[in-house]
């Protein structure tokens, strides 16, 4: 048995792998990715630091697209549902406008954004294949994709609410030129938070906070106070049970 081990241990020795994880220049501060093509075509990302849902991810190219339209046609179908709601009642909904939108995107995110990435809008998709982490190539198709959604989407809210079509459509009341700055930045904010919510840099600062609570948890101190406080609620309840209330 033991000279097994003994090779065991020799074995292991000569053929270690580098440790990635532990490593000064580990993914903690890589901040760019690599994508490589599978052996039937596919792409595979596999180390993007722009979006996080695409790690190791096989991406077929059918069922992201239909992934995007489907993820589109959700999101827009709820978008409309509360305009077509607002304009009929002739109420504010800003708040149920926020909600639903917002709620919507995070449901899709953890749906469909290990198939897609869940990008469900254009400017989303052109802005991750300028940054270099999504192929040209795929770009005309989310994008088609994503307008057959939505068009699919109206469509349904039509059916669905009984009213025209106009009822659910956007148009500026301040001019065109306000119409476009405000578009404008609001896509840009909107990218801005794509980009900085799927950095590896946020998940090393939770991996960091989680392995500080680790340490924290197994630490001398934390070890004498369970310690003390078993001790204490074990003495007070044999005294209950010596003492007990009549």
């Amino acid at each position: 048995m033991k000279p097994l081990v003994l090779k065991m241990k020799h074995f292991f020795k000569d053929n270690h792998l580098p440790n990635v994880s532990n490593n000064n220049e580990s993914r903690d501060d890589h901040e760019m990715g690599s994508s490589s093509m599978s052996a039937n075509g596919d792409i595979l990302i596999q180390n993007p630091s722009f979006h996080c849902f695409l790690q190791g991810k096989d991406l077929n190219p059918a069922r992201a697209i239909i992934a995007e339209m489907l993820g589109t046609f959700i999101l827009m179908f709820c978008i409309s549902g509360i305009i077509a709601s607002t304009k009929l009642t002739g109420g504010d909904a800003l708040l149920e406008y926020a909600l639903t939108a917002g709620l919507t995107i995070v449901v899709l995110i953890f749906s469909i954004g290990s198939i897609s990435g869940a990008h469900v809008n254009p400017a989303v998709t052109i802005a991750i294949a300028a940054f270099g982490y999504f192929p040209w190539s795929r770009v005309p198709l989310y994008i088609l994709a994503q307008i057959l959604g939505s068009v699919l989407a109206t469509l349904m809210g039509e059916f669905v609410y009984g009213i025209n079509s106009d009822v659910m459509e956007t148009q500026p009341s301040q001019g065109s030129q306000s119409a476009f700055m405000v578009e404008l930045l609001a896509t840009f904010i909107v990218v801005f938070v794509v980009a900085a919510v799927t950095q590896q840099s946020q998940t090393a600062c939770f991996r960091r906070i989680t392995e500080s609570s680790k340490v924290l948890r197994t630490s001398n101190c934390v070890k004498k106070f369970r310690q003390h406080m078993v001790i204490s609620n074990s003495s007070s309840i044999r005294s209950s049970i010596r003492s007990p209330d009549v």
